[in-house]
């Protein structure tokens, strides 16, 4: 690990990807996934 990690983190500190920017970043990819399922999309996201 980094030291900026190191430092960051605390001893049984805890992470949720539903938390803060990982809700964030689901919405987004649930967002490209949906566009990438229509007939038409305007992007096409394989990893969403």
């Amino acid at each position: 690990m980094s030291e900026l990690v190191e430092s960051v983190r605390t001893p049984g500190d805890s992470w949720a990807i539903t938390e803060s920017v990982g809700a964030t970043a689901l919405g987004v990819a649930a967002a490209r996934a949906a566009e990438t399922s229509r007939p038409d999309p305007l992007i096409r996201d394989p990893f969403a």
